[in-house]
């Protein structure tokens, strides 16, 4: 038995040096850079704007339509006119220092719709008033 570790010891420190790269260890991500990669790929991009997002990115202040705080805390998104789709994650809410989010498509479609509604409205009224007239 004895013999038998001592073989094992042997193997053990012949080949670890062999091997500097190997880690036993869990380096944990920023989990600023975790939620706006899962915003990222909720995300339709035409465009191209999140290209240089990188999840393997230790900080996210170097991205763009990423706006962050003096210690380095993301505060900010904005993405105006990049004709994004698609559904925002919900992981969005581990941005505790978020506190701006600036997607103009959501307005976009927001104005076209209550621009409709109000069109629809005055047509209406238009046609009531003109029936009421000729009647």
């Amino acid at each position: 038995m004895m013999i038998m570790l001592q073989k094992i010891r042997f193997l053990i420190l012949c080949f670890v040096p062999l091997f500097p790269t190997l880690c036993f260890c869990y380096e944990a991500r920023n989990p600023e850079v975790v939620a706006l990669i899962a915003v990222k790929n909720g995300l339709d991009d035409p465009h191209g704007a999140f290209s240089n997002w990188d999840e393997d990115s230790v900080d996210p202040c170097s991205w763009a339509m990423i706006t962050c705080s003096p210690d380095n805390l993301v505060t900010g998104l904005g993405a105006p006119s990049q004709g994004l789709s698609g559904t925002l994650s919900e992981v969005i809410a581990n941005l505790t220092n978020l506190r701006q989010v600036f997607l103009i498509i959501i307005w976009q479609i927001f104005l076209k719709t209550f621009l409709k509604i109000v069109f629809y409205i005055f047509l209406k009224m238009f046609l009531i008033i003109f029936l009421k007239i000729i009647l």
